[in-house]
């Protein structure tokens, strides 16, 4: 009895050093533990992932305006709505603020356009309700693929530099828009709006 307490209390010491408390995703420490992971297998198997950034664009607006508790709760239903969105090979996790990174495990870019366009028509008919008050959410949403011969000189840090290059890119085209952004592409134009 007393190692099954002493087993259960190590399980939830390793879960609360590893997961957001707030949303119960994974943190930006473990997620960036997966992506490197995602690197070595993407050159050693010679698969494809994609690295999603989910940027929710009014999370300081509305703290401001509605206070911390309502900004929590918003985190909170985005953190629902990536749990039952996304496929079975992805892990999101919380990167802080209104920042969210979703891996998409064996996934091409094409693939990762379709899911990145079903969660942009799920969040952008969404409302955030607040003391019976509706608040519409914007958010741009910017994908990075993770290819075999690109894995040897690309590091995490340029890989998130990447996906926020998206990000902004979108962002000047609007709300709610979505924008590829490959690597290999970065003497280009940066990549596919959608």
């Amino acid at each position: 009895a007393q190692y099954k307490m002493m087993q259960k209390l190590h399980n939830q010491l390793i879960h609360e050093a590893t997961h957001d408390p707030l949303t119960g995703l994974p943190n930006r420490k473990e997620f960036e533990k997966t992506l490197a992971q995602a690197l070595e297998s993407a050159n050693r198997e010679q698969t494809h992932h994609v690295l999603m950034l989910l940027d929710l664009e009014q999370i300081k607006a509305i703290n401001s305006v509605c206070g911390r508790a309502a900004g929590e709760e918003l985190l909170k239903k985005i953190s629902a709505l990536l749990k039952r969105q996304l496929p079975d090979l992805a892990t999101a996790a919380h990167m802080g603020n209104g920042e969210f990174a979703i891996l998409l495990e064996k996934c091409t870019p094409k693939e990762a356009l379709t899911t990145a366009e079903a969660l942009r028509d799920l969040l952008r008919n969404d409302r955030f309700v607040w003391e019976e008050k509706r608040f519409p959410y914007s958010f741009t949403i910017g994908l990075v693929a993770i290819i075999p011969k690109i894995t040897q000189t690309t590091q995490i840090n340029a890989l998130f530099r990447f996906a926020e290059e998206a990000c902004s890119i979108a962002r000047k085209k609007g709300r709610n828009r979505i924008q590829l952004y490959r690597p290999e592409e970065a003497a280009s134009e940066g990549g596919e709006e959608v």
